[in-house]
This record gives structure tokens, sequence and C-alpha cells, in this order.
């Protein structure tokens, strides 16, 4: 991939140029009609969570940790992983889902969705623009996140 230039970097506002791992590929793929990509929903969600209006009781879970928490080889010592996110204290919790069954193969899958999670009621919510293509990695995800919301946890 061809990274942007600094000097092309200054067409964009300053929150894209402190982004060092913006590519070509990843701006062109705002132009449509294509898929996005994690590195779009990181830096969008990093774009919101920056924000001086940002909640701090909604969590915006980037992409590789939701997709390591849902793919992780054993579930018993996610505790390491999810303990800072501290999701008891959140209200709301965002997770991305990918649909990549091949945790060796860097940025796999075709689709993204969205698993929301409101902590007080512990609901989930599955959020798919494509139906339930995503309902088996969202149920997946689901199952592991919501031992750590519960009183009851992995042993």
């Amino acid at each position: 991939m061809e990274a942007y230039s600094p000097s092309s970097l200054r067409l964009f506002p300053s929150s894209l140029r402190q982004i060092p791992f913006w590519y070509l590929s990843d701006l062109s793929i705002l132009s449509g009609p294509h898929y996005l990509n994690d590195r779009l929903i990181h830096f969008f969600f990093s774009h919101l969570a920056a924000s001086s209006s940002y909640p701090d009781d909604i969590l915006l879970l980037p992409p590789s940790i939701a997709y390591l928490i849902a793919n992780y080889p054993d579930p018993t010592s996610l505790a390491d992983i999810v303990a800072p996110l501290k999701l008891r204290d959140k209200a709301l919790v965002l997770f991305p889902v990918n649909d990549n069954p091949d945790v060796t193969l860097a940025e796999g899958g075709s689709h993204w969705s969205l698993l929301v999670c409101h902590v007080p009621s512990r609901e989930f919510v599955h959020h798919d623009s494509s139906g339930r293509l995503n309902s088996v990695h969202a149920y997946k995800l689901y199952q592991l996140v919501q031992h750590f919301l519960s009183d009851v946890q992995f042993g």
C-alpha cells in the first residue's frame, strides 16, 4: 500500500495527519461503493472518542480488540485482556464484528457489523446491514463478553 506523503496530507484535517497507519487505499474506500475496513472503523471510533463531548461511559472498542476477544484461543485466560476495558463501568459498549474465520489472515473477512451492549441491562443488540450475515460471529463474541458482565466467570 502506498502511504500518503506529508505534502498530500496537508489537504486533510489535522486528525487525519496524526494517523500513522492511514493509507491511500483506505481513503479511496470512502469514495465508494466499497466496504469499510478495520483501519477506517478504528479511525472513526478514535475520532469520536477524542471529541470533547464524548461521554466517559461509552466504549468504542477498536476492531482489533473485539476480534482478539472473539477469537482468543483460550477463553479462560481472556480476563487479562478484558479487565482493563472496565466493561462493567460503562453504560454502552460497541463491538465491531468481522466475519474473518482465519486468525492468521490479517485484514481478512469481507463484512463488518456492530454488536452493541447496554451494560446496565446486560442487553445486546446486533446491527448488521446484511441481515444475519454476521450473526454467528456476533453470537460468539456475545457469549464471551457476557461472562465478563455477569457474576459468573469462566473457570
